[in-house]
């Protein structure tokens, strides 16, 4: 009989350790319904490419891009990196970076599709902000690749009260 409580008191502690077992497997699996597991996955890239605007038609090489892209919130930043708008900008102000958050983001097909519209976007000169500057991307529709990263905003300026397009190509550094 003594044989029998062990056998019986190994099986039960047996059947508790496997028990457990499958609940965290399930887990893992998306089997259990009650419980869901949040990821924060960030991924963050940098491009290189060129820059264009068409009011008035300017370009600038060497443009550097950093996407940051949060899969929990769908959300992307995007920092252009020592750019301009202008040859008068440049000459009078100077490169400077300009960031765009919040740009939406969903996953097509293995590419990264952006869109989005009405972002106040900020300006960053020598590292310090410098507001809002006085724009606001209208619209903006892009796609990353493997290697690409490519890019088109409508630009409102509240300063000269119009819009210029503004577009990115570049390649993944």
């Amino acid at each position: 009989m003594k044989n029998y409580k062990k056998l019986l008191l190994v099986a039960v502690a047996a059947l508790s350790f496997a028990a457990c077992g499958d609940d965290d497997d399930d887990d893992k699996k998306g089997g259990n319904d009650q419980q869901t597991e949040v990821t924060n996955n960030v991924n963050v890239s940098v491009f290189n490419g060129e820059s264009k605007i068409d009011n008035p038609a300017f370009s600038i090489d060497d443009v550097d891009v950093q996407t940051t892209c949060v899969d929990s919130t769908k959300t992307c930043d995007v920092l252009m990196q020592n750019v301009t708008f202008s040859e008068g900008m440049k000459q009078g102000m100077g490169l400077m970076d300009f960031a765009m958050n919040g740009v939406s983001f969903a996953v097509q097909n293995g590419d990264t599709v952006l869109t989005g519209a009405n972002i106040e976007p900020e300006a960053f000169m020598h590292g310090q902000s410098a507001g809002s500057a006085g724009y606001v991307i209208t619209s903006i529709n892009g796609k990353i690749t493997k290697g690409e990263l490519t890019f088109e905003a409508v630009v409102h300026s509240s300063r000269g009260n119009s819009d210029m397009n503004m577009t990115f190509t570049g390649k993944r550094k």
